[in-house]
């Protein structure tokens, strides 16, 4: 490794900001983070509004930070939280989740007992015979092919079917035999309450339970995550720090511009041009944007997949009545609902609220036909009351609601399929370009981002 060396990152969202710091770890000082936006906080992005003199913020995206349990990793995050004001979360989180009309306060996993008697008893069946069987461990079961397979030899016929099946429709917009089994463990935690507490503890004793049922009480489980949200302020805080650390070591972060040209010579990048006309010779090229965007911007040919794509609406909502108190989160599995997750700042961030006035974010996963509109916004509001969330009398003092840019792809197995052959071809094709970031098989969410930025810069600079 030469520390002289010139790497250029593209994406400046978190994966592209910890690479970012694990070079500079290195020794590495010449580095640009190439970013289309006007900021570089990605997911981790908030925003601040007024009302009656008091200033809220909001996030648009992940409301936690989260410790990744690598002692290396953890370390280089803590040079930029020791930079912050935080609250500090261990243990479980506190969730909950609705379902078929109702309110469970103790869990995000889904609780068959907000079903129909004939649901609940057909899947108590289903999933006494599949523990009883000689293939019950589902790690060691055959990989299905789809996420209903994945339900069916998880939970049974009747679970994937009435239960799971709904659930990810509503998420994905598709029939769950359309998509890959990887998004089993996106948006909805796994395992299936099925019991009481008592019996949901003894249950979980038995390997062959475990891994299909969750605790009816998410503080009957361990979690030795740590977690921390900023006393002031949203999340953004944390990449806020990230950036301004980064640029005080030397780092030069470029917004609104994004990589038109990768130029190589045969296998190796020489230099890249930028959408501003601007070239940067560099030695590496730090991808952690997904591997089909390199293909607009190179002369190499990937195969290509369109996504369907899914769009995030967020509403965010100050009110005159406290929600439940519970809960820093409910996911609303019901489809019945266009809301799919509110989030409850009151309940993790108590002195986020003023003078009686409570802030909550609602997220609407759609098609791209959210508006936003008043009316759009009442109705969330009112699905709020509908689910005890909110109480009845109370009155909305501030709405305001907007479509995120960036929404997410439905991962179908002809998707990943692309995905993997577009990471081989470009692992083959180039023997300066690090893959970091947007890889299957590599994980998702705040935690899988930072792994893989991580792992790909120190492999890359054993070479």
């Amino acid at each position: 490794m030469k520390t002289d060396d010139c790497y250029v990152i593209a994406g400046g969202g978190l994966a592209g900001l910890f690479a970012a710091k694990t070079l500079r770890a290195s020794g590495v000082k010449n580095i640009y983070i190439i970013e289309k936006s006007d900021g570089v906080d990605g997911l981790l992005s908030s925003r601040s509004v007024s009302y009656d003199g008091a200033e809220y913020s909001f996030d648009a995206g992940t409301h936690f930070i989260l410790s990744t349990n690598d002692p290396d990793i953890d370390a280089l995050m803590q040079q930029d939280l020791d930079g912050l004001d935080l609250r500090e979360y261990r243990g479980s989180l506190f969730e909950g989740h609705a379902a078929n009309g109702r309110l469970y306060q103790e869990s995000g996993c889904v609780n068959l007992g907000l079903f129909s008697a004939d649901v609940q008893n057909a899947v108590r069946a289903e999933l006494e015979a599949l523990t009883s069987s000689s293939s019950s461990d589902v790690s060691e079961q055959g990989k299905p092919s789809n996420l209903f397979e994945a339900f069916v030899s998880r939970y049974g016929r009747s679970a994937a079917a009435h239960i799971y099946g709904s659930i990810f429709e509503k998420i994905t917009g598709q029939d769950a035999k359309m998509v890959a089994p990887e998004m089993e463990v996106l948006f909805v935690p796994p395992r299936l309450i099925i019991a009481d507490r008592e019996e949901s503890v003894a249950l979980k004793k038995k390997p062959e339970w475990d891994d299909r049922i969750a605790f009816a009480d998410c503080l009957d489980g361990t979690s030795d995550v740590v977690k921390y949200y900023p006393k002031t302020g949203g999340i953004h805080e944390w990449p806020k720090v990230m950036a301004a650390n980064l640029e005080r070591e030397g780092v030069q972060i470029l917004n609104n511009c994004s990589i038109q040209k990768v130029n190589a010579e045969g296998k190796v990048i020489r230099s890249v041009t930028l959408s501003n006309g601007e070239e940067i010779r560099c030695d590496h090229v730090v991808w952690t944007l997904p591997p089909a965007l390199f293909g607009f911007c190179s002369d190499v040919e990937l195969p290509m997949k369109r996504p369907v794509m899914r769009s995030v609406g967020v509403v965010n909502i100050l009110t005159d009545r406290r929600p439940v108190e519970r809960p820093y989160w409910i996911n609303i599995y019901d489809p019945d609902f266009q809301t799919f997750r509110v989030t409850l700042y009151g309940n993790f961030a108590p002195r986020q609220p003023h003078n009686g006035v409570y802030k909550i974010t609602a997220e609407i996963i759609n098609d791209g036909g959210f508006e936003g509109s008043e009316e759009e916004q009442k109705l969330v509001f009112e699905e709020l009351q509908k689910l005890s969330i909110l109480p009845e009398d109370a009155q909305l003092l501030y709405s305001e609601a907007n479509q995120k840019a960036e929404g997410f792809p439905v991962l179908t197995p002809d998707l990943l399929e692309t995905s993997r052959q577009q990471v081989a071809l470009l692992e083959e094709g180039f023997d300066n370009l690090i893959l970091a970031g947007g890889l299957p098989d590599k994980g998702y969410g705040q935690v899988a981002a930072m792994r893989t930025a991580y792992f790909a810069i120190q492999e890359s600079l054993k070479i």
